[in-house]
């Protein structure tokens, strides 16, 4: 229990079906204001849909989401942006045909403070120095970890407080995962809480402070990120010892 924390996202009892075939049952989970939080499991476990859910892009068919102690269950992605919630979706979904600098400003086109844009434009390459050179390409003309790099920017660039990863080093050479991974640190101790979802179990734990481990749509164990490191059971099925 993390009763006297504060919780910038709640969720709670959340259920979900594609069609008639449930795929989340009861799942309840918190990201405590100033965490990293992660959710651990294998594949078709169900992780991309709690974050589907949380971000409006599913409907749940019972629970709620809380941000901030607003129930914002239902309310749709351009809703969510402007409370500070903001999704780095699994598979980058960029506009490929547009260069990386439009990329990036689509992601703060609802702010209305120039001098704040272009602070967190400059941030965010600072965050990515491989995109400098980048930024007058086309999106889709990256290497696959540029790419990914142009996806955590572009999220930023809403200025989040929470944001949520979906799958984001999957796929990535250990360079472009290590660079990931330390932005998420970074962006952490910048006051951004983070919600991140990784097959990448070792290094989710390692960049975590609290873990979920969900399993066949149930979260089944829940500890701080250096427990279930080490945890016989989390260390034989996603640890690989």
């Amino acid at each position: 229990m993390r009763g006297l924390d504060v919780f910038s996202l709640e969720l709670d009892g959340l259920c979900v079906s594609y069609g008639k075939v449930p795929v989340l049952h009861d799942v309840s989970l918190k990201v405590t204001k100033g965490q990293v939080v992660t959710i651990i499991g294998a594949n078709g476990a169900g992780k991309s849909t709690v974050m589907k859910v949380v971000m409006g892009l599913h409907k749940a068919t019972s629970g709620s989401v809380r941000l901030f102690g607003k129930d914002v269950l239902g309310k749709s992605p351009d809703q969510l942006t402007p409370l500070g919630m903001t999704l780095v979706p699994e598979g980058r979904r960029l506009f490929a045909p547009m260069t990386v600098r439009e990329n990036l400003e689509m992601g703060a086109y609802r702010r209305t403070s120039a001098p704040e844009v272009q602070a967190d434009f400059e941030k965010v390459l600072e965050f990515f120095p491989d995109l400098k050179p980048k930024l007058d390409l086309t999106a889709g003309s990256l290497s696959g970890g540029q790419q990914q790099m142009v996806a955590v920017a572009r999220a930023l660039m809403t200025s989040p407080k929470v944001m949520l990863l979906d799958e984001p080093t999957i796929g990535l050479a250990p360079a472009v995962v290590d660079v990931i991974a330390g932005v998420i640190r970074q962006v952490s101790n910048d006051g951004v809480d983070v919600l991140l979802v990784e097959q990448n179990a070792e290094m989710a734990l390692e960049i975590s402070d609290y873990g979920y481990v969900l399993e066949q749509g149930r979260i089944v164990l829940e500890a701080p990120a250096s427990e279930l490191a080490s945890n016989p059971e989390v260390q034989k099925a996603y640890l690989g010892i």
